[in-house]
């Protein structure tokens, strides 16, 4: 299996996000140190995770941040043992709009080259997989941008269907 090509994504979701006219600003990539240093404390990172830190720091769309550059959280340990973070033994938390809703990348399997993206929502929380790469992840990101319809001259989200 090959990993997506993230630092493309990356210039395709900057690309829409221009044309939507919705600030988005790329952060500065991690540094290679910060990079080796995540990678040793965990035991290694998947590969799409190393390209994405080298290409950007994160992704900044006014208030909200999508964050790349850890920390990584080792939640197996502190979660009691009915609880759904317990699946996620070392994740990079991506974003946290609030208390009851975080979207990480589950970084358990090693032996994997690319990292699947979950959400979790309320209180307790419940699990839902909402890509299953980086790269998925970041393509969901740029169809959430609103796009302007040629057809009918207006504002419209790009995943919802012409009226």
């Amino acid at each position: 299996m090959t990993v997506p090509n993230v630092a493309d994504i990356l210039a395709r979701l900057q690309a829409r996000a221009d044309a939507a006219r919705v600030r988005c600003l790329a952060q500065p990539p991690v540094p290679p140190s910060r990079i080796r240093a995540l990678a040793s404390e965990c035991g290694g990172l998947p590969d799409e995770v190393t390209e994405l830190m080298s290409a950007s720091g994160g992704l900044e769309f006014g208030s909200r941040v999508i964050g790349f550059s850890g920390p990584i959280h080792f939640s197996a340990e502190l979660a009691p043992a009915n609880s759904p973070w317990r699946l996620f033994p070392r994740y990079l938390e991506l974003a946290r709009p609030s208390k009851s809703l975080c979207v990480l990348a589950d970084l358990g399997n090693r032996q994997q080259p690319e990292a699947p993206v979950f959400g979790l929502w309320g209180s307790p929380p419940v699990v839902m997989l909402l890509a299953p790469n980086l790269a998925g992840y970041l393509t969901l990101v740029a169809r959430m941008l609103p796009v302007k319809s040629a057809r009918i001259g207006t504002w419209t989200r790009s995943n919802q269907a012409h009226k």
